[in-house]
């Protein structure tokens, strides 16, 4: 997968894999959550054209009852950590 950390210059076969990875992203964004991190997380995901629901770790509750929510509304997620 890609580094993201640092700023580098991606050359177009790894641009050409960032952007088919974002494509089915937003595919499957269409019917299964995307759990991320943080509300930068979000609007980033936002901006890229993800229009599903996307939930985040950091609400106020204990990561067991986030796992909980989750594990009893959602057959299957997407998570993306840092």
């Amino acid at each position: 997968m890609f580094q993201l950390n640092k700023p580098q210059k991606l050359s177009k076969k790894d641009l050409r894999k960032l952007n088919k990875f974002i494509e089915e992203l937003k595919t499957l964004n269409c019917t299964i959550p995307v759990i991320v991190e943080r509300e930068r997380d979000v609007e980033t995901l936002r901006n890229l054209g993800l229009k599903g629901e996307i939930l985040k770790i950091n609400t106020g509750i204990t990561i067991v009852e986030f796992a909980d929510m989750v594990a009893n509304t959602y057959k299957e997620v997407i998570l993306l950590m840092n």
